[in-house]
C-alpha cells in the first residue's frame, strides 16, 4: 500500500506543484525577462513551500498561420522541413533557453514554447480530424487561436494533479516586480492551496479559481503611466497626446505589432500622457 509506494518516491526528484502560463507577443522581451537579477524567477520557482514551472508561449499570428499550413505537409511527409519563419522563431527561443540560469535550465523550470514545439500535437489532431475539419477548427489566426497552448497545458496539469495559473505578461513582469516576485508568489501559493482544498472536497464537482493580485505600490510617491495602466485586470488605456514620438511613422511600417520596429519607451509614453488624467 502506501509504504510500498513511498519507497518508490525519489527524494531527489524535482518538486513541481504548479504551472504558471504566460503568453508573450514575441522574443525581444525575453532578454529582460530571463535576467534573474531583474526578475528573480529562480527564487520564485525553486524556493518556498511550493515550487513550479513557468511556461512562456510565443505564438504570433503570422507564424501560427505558417505552422497551420505546414501541418498538412507533415501529415503527408513527417520529414518535411518547416517554413523559415517557424524555424527561425524556434531557433530564437532556443537561444534564450540556453541563457537561463542553471537553477531554471537544469530542471526546466522555465519553458519557452513556439508553434514548432506543438508539432506532434497538431499532427496527431490533424490525422484524427482530417485536413478539412482541422483547418476549419484551427485555421484561424485570431486572438483565441493561441489558447490551444493553454488548453494543452491544463489537460497535462490536470492529469498530474498540478494546477495551471494563467498570468498575463503585465502581472509577472511588471515594473513593480523588478527584483521582487513576492506578489506573484503569494498569488500562486493561494491558488495551490485553494486548488488542493477543492480537489479534496467530495461535494465539489467542478471549480474555477480566480485570485487577486496587486501591481501597484500604495506609497510609491508618483503616478507613472504604468501604475495607472496596470491597476486594472482589463487594461483601459487613456488617450495619448500626439507627440513626435507617438507619431513616428516607423510604427506603421512592416513588420507590425508585436514584431514592430518602433515601440515607444516608458518615458515617451509618460510625456504623451496628460498630467490631469494621471491625477
Amino acid at each position: 500500500g502506501f509504504a510500498e509506494a513511498a519507497k518508490q518516491v525519489d527524494p531527489n526528484e524535482p518538486q513541481y506543484d504548479y504551472y504558471i502560463l504566460t503568453p508573450l507577443g514575441g522574443l525581444p522581451p525575453l532578454a529582460n525577462y530571463i535576467d534573474d537579477k531583474k526578475f528573480p524567477l529562480s527564487k520564485l520557482l525553486t524556493t518556498g513551500m511550493y515550487k513550479g514551472i513557468l511556461l512562456l508561449y510565443i505564438l504570433p499570428a503570422d507564424v501560427w498561420g505558417s505552422m497551420l499550413k505546414y501541418v498538412p505537409a507533415l501529415v503527408k511527409d513527417p520529414k518535411a522541413a518547416p517554413p523559415k519563419d517557424v524555424q527561425d522563431l524556434f531557433d530564437g527561443a532556443e537561444q534564450y533557453r540556453q541563457k537561463l540560469v542553471p537553477a531554471l535550465k537544469d530542471e526546466r523550470r522555465v519553458r519557452i514554447l513556439t508553434p514548432l514545439d506543438l508539432k506532434e500535437e497538431l499532427v496527431s489532431i490533424a490525422v484524427h480530424l482530417g485536413d478539412a475539419t482541422f483547418q476549419q477548427w484551427f485555421g484561424q489566426t485570431t486572438y483565441d487561436a493561441p489558447k490551444l497552448a493553454g488548453w494543452i497545458a491544463r489537460i497535462r496539469g490536470l492529469g498530474n494533479d498540478v494546477p495551471v495559473v494563467r498570468l498575463d505578461e503585465g502581472v509577472i513582469f511588471n515594473f513593480h516586480a523588478v527584483g521582487n516576485e513576492d506578489g506573484v508568489r503569494k498569488l500562486v501559493e493561494g491558488t495551490v492551496k485553494d486548488y488542493r482544498a477543492s480537489i479534496l472536497d467530495t461535494f465539489t464537482q467542478s471549480f474555477m479559481i480566480s485570485q487577486q493580485y496587486s501591481g501597484v505600490k500604495a506609497n510609491n510617491g508618483t503616478i507613472p503611466f504604468d501604475t495607472w495602466n496596470e491597476a486594472y485586470a482589463t487594461q483601459a488605456c487613456c488617450v495619448l497626446l500626439a507627440t513626435p514620438d507617438m507619431c513616428d511613422k516607423k510604427q506603421f511600417e512592416a513588420p507590425m505589432f508585436p514584431q514592430a520596429n518602433h515601440l515607444p519607451t516608458g518615458d515617451q509614453i509618460q510625456k504623451a500622457t496628460s498630467a490631469d488624467v494621471m491625477t
